[in-house]
């Protein structure tokens, strides 16, 4: 397994807190550059990122489409076609979706690669795991199996599999979407309360939270907070 200090976040904030950032993460896997959702606010801190701006190959793992996660995708393939002349290798299992979404905002075909299965030469293992959001499309939480982590996206609730599998060790962080108030569309802090053991917690980190206040209530109840 490779090292989890190697993951950075761009930002770790909900929709509707800007002053933490959309949440997105991102990696270097053999030289080349991976990028874990593209919502509004990511492009721009795309660009002071030598790594991306130097990148041969980009692949983006995309958890849903709402605004906060694909909002500057489109402008990401334009730029990596336009400016570095090279296709974004997309990942998303809903391939008819997400190209919908590439169709509208105007972002030719011919700018990225749309993947419903991680391109093998990528030679890196994602397991997608359906997780509990919105009724009208398909999202999902990502378990990198090669470094030994899972991230949700936005998610009610860990999956039961990746529950067992970071109980047992065999994932050694989880990053999932937690919220301070109850809620049906995203991890509440009372519900994951109720799962992850005290002596755990610390391998828990909360992400996509609603404001700043989360993060003082969050680490008091033993929970890491993810930080940019």
């Amino acid at each position: 397994m490779n090292n989890l200090t190697a993951i950075h976040f761009l930002g770790i904030g909900g929709a509707f807190a800007p002053e933490l950032g959309n949440t997105s993460m991102w990696f270097l896997w053999n030289k080349n550059f991976v990028l874990i959702d593209c919502g509004e606010s990511v492009f721009e801190k795309l660009l002071t990122i030598e790594a991306f701006t130097e990148a041969r190959r980009i692949l983006v793992v995309i958890t849903h489409t709402h605004c906060d996660h694909v909002g500057s995708l489109g402008t990401l393939c334009s730029y990596a076609a336009l400016v570095s002349h090279q296709q974004v290798e997309i990942y998303y299992p809903d391939l008819v979706r997400l190209r919908s979404f590439l169709d509208i905002v105007g972002i030719d075909r011919s700018f990225y690669r749309l993947y419903d299965q991680v391109p093998a030469d990528w030679c890196l293992s994602i397991e997608p795991y359906h997780v509990a959001h919105a009724s009208d499309m398909q999202c999902y939480g990502y378990w990198f199996r090669d470094l030994g982590f899972y991230v949700s996206g936005d998610a009610a609730d860990i999956p039961d599999a990746v529950l067992a599998a970071f109980l047992k060790g065999e994932i050694k962080r989880v990053y999932q979407d937690t919220t301070t108030k109850a809620s049906s569309a995203h991890g509440y802090l009372g519900r994951m309360e109720e799962k992850i053991p005290f002596e755990e917690r610390k391998r828990y980190y909360a992400v996509h939270l609603p404001d700043r206040e989360a993060i003082g209530l969050l680490r008091a109840k033993g929970f890491s907070v993810a930080s940019c």
